[in-house]
């Protein structure tokens, strides 16, 4: 990885609390770090293939699907919000610090903040056609494969990683 890159972003954040959208475009770069320092592949969207893992195993239960690129962003909003407004101004009387809505956070109804994980709707409502997979690998995929039986192309979540050739397709 280039490590120019890097050190562009963390000298944007090193100057002055960074705003959400520049944060935002150094979503990449930081990725493709945390990647790298995980000694996963960086070509692949790291933070999909343990879902895509975890898809494909027998007796899986898919609430527990990891987290997403998404998640990662959110976090990230929070740790800079943390790191560059609170610990940045703690020393100061009156602190000026941002709405925590905009850096992660979500207000409960009692008035405390907590973190926002996600606003992607759960896998398990939106992923039904994914839920079971009875593909088999070495003969291709037929009529028990969801895929052929909703007349798609198979997905990377799909026992054949989307190489099989089925003729619905």
């Amino acid at each position: 990885m280039a490590f120019k890159k890097v050190e562009e972003s963390i000298a944007v954040f090193s100057r002055t609390p960074p705003s959400v959208e520049e944060l935002h475009h150094h979503m990449p770069t930081i990725e493709r770090l945390l990647s790298s320092c995980m000694r996963r592949q960086v070509h692949v969207n790291v933070w999909m293939m343990p879902a895509k893992k975890l898809f494909t195993r027998k007796g899986r239960v898919i609430e527990l699907i990891p987290p997403t690129s998404e998640a990662l962003f959110h976090h990230a909003k929070r740790a800079v919000y943390q790191a560059a407004y609170v610990w940045g101004q703690a020393l100061l009387r009156d602190p000026e610090l941002p709405d925590p809505s905009d850096w992660g956070w979500t207000k409960r109804t009692s008035g405390l903040w907590k973190p926002l994980w996600t606003t992607l709707p759960e896998a398990c409502t939106t992923c039904q056609e994914l839920i079971k997979f009875d593909c088999n690998v070495d003969k291709g995929c037929h009529g028990r494969c969801k895929c052929v039986k909703a007349g798609v192309a198979c997905t990377t979540y799909c026992k054949c990683y989307g190489d099989c050739k089925h003729s619905c397709c």
